[in-house]
């Protein structure tokens, strides 16, 4: 919120607000603070292998990922839904999936037509 207060004092902005909008505005900048240092503190503790994110996956036709069940994968509401991914082998049938979507991202070759919600 300090940071947020004193950015706003240094440009100007705090007198483009009433008090309640800058309390308002100093009350945001805090909760998106807080939320996006939780968010590195848990990524950091997970201890990924690789650091990368959805949008610097490898979609070619090579990889044969499919960009939209990747997404919907990264959205996590199957989790919510109360749903589970499983992984289709060939010679078994349907498997429950026994790693996270970040190692199955970071593993795959050949993921869209393998795994379904």
């Amino acid at each position: 919120m300090a940071g947020a207060f004193q950015k706003s004092i240094e440009s100007g902005g705090s007198d483009k607000f009433t008090i309640d909008e800058f309390l308002t505005h100093l009350v945001d900048a805090e909760w998106n603070d807080r939320k996006e240092r939780k968010r590195e503190r848990l990524t950091r503790a997970a201890g990924f292998r690789y650091r990368s994110s959805m949008a610097e996956l490898d979609y070619t036709e090579k990889r044969n990922l499919d960009k939209n069940l990747m997404l919907r994968l990264s959205d996590c509401r199957w989790i919510t839904q109360g749903k589970d991914i499983s992984h289709r082998d060939r010679s078994s049938g349907l498997r429950p999936c026994g790693t996270t979507l970040a190692t199955v991202v970071a593993r795959a070759k050949k993921i869209p037509n393998n795994y379904v919600l």
